[in-house]
């Protein structure tokens, strides 16, 4: 998908808004390391770049394409491939911001993200994972397949863990008030993607309530998950 379309000049809704909150943890300056964990060809990191030239800049993807795309756009960022489950591809205490932003959602487990986030950022840093948090108190692992592809093609873009498991854990694992869990809106309506029906939309309801969805056919219920260790 990343290597399919190019949208380095237009920065998503969700960059801003997490930007906006690095610059406001006053973490966005001179001195700083944000890593991007499944960075894909490195959008982010280049508008952070723009917002924040003084940032040292770090990327990592578990796709060798994905990595040369990015290394093509942003000659200053160090970009590297591996994999965001493997406790060993960053430093400890080497990061002031570490961002999984649409990656927890690829694994059956969110445990390990965390501890490897955690892991990786310095006392007084942040932590932001952004995507899909179910309000309900029930995890979702989810499958799906293409039409015309092979039965056993199939792919894994959406599991959904319960904010109540997600805030035991961290409640559990930094003490409380050490997470919240900050509602994103696009501040604009989303059409359908006509080559791509499982990129996701948005569509109001009979009260105005912006909701998003896709081609698989569920409600996503999108949050920025802000972690300070």
């Amino acid at each position: 998908m990343y290597l399919r379309h190019d949208r380095f000049d237009e920065p998503k809704e969700s960059f801003k808004q997490i930007a906006d909150l690095i610059e406001e943890a006053g973490l966005a300056g001179a001195g700083h390391t944000i890593g991007d964990i499944g960075c894909g060809t490195g959008e982010f990191l280049y508008y952070l770049g723009q917002r924040f030239p003084d940032a040292e800049l770090k990327g990592w993807d578990i796709l060798p394409a994905h990595i040369e795309r990015g290394a093509e756009r942003l000659p200053g960022a160090a970009l590297h491939t591996g994999s965001a489950l493997d406790p060993r591809l960053i430093a400890p205490d080497s990061l002031d911001v570490a961002l999984y932003l649409g990656v927890h959602s690829l694994f059956d487990d969110i445990d390990p993200c965390f501890e490897n986030a955690l892991s990786w950022t310095k006392p007084g840093g942040a932590v932001y994972f952004f995507g899909v948090f179910n309000p309900y108190p029930v995890d979702v692992w989810m499958q799906f397949r293409r039409q015309g592809r092979p039965v056993d093609e199939r792919e894994v873009a959406f599991n959904t863990f319960a904010m109540e498991r997600v805030a035991t854990y961290l409640n559990n694992r930094l003490g409380v008030g050490r997470h919240r869990f900050i509602p994103f809106e696009m501040p604009f309506e989303i059409e359908p993607d006509a080559e791509d029906p499982v990129r996701t939309w948005t569509f109001r309801d009979e009260a105005g309530n912006q909701h998003f969805t896709n081609g698989v056919g569920i409600l996503q219920s999108r949050w920025i998950l802000e972690i300070r260790p």
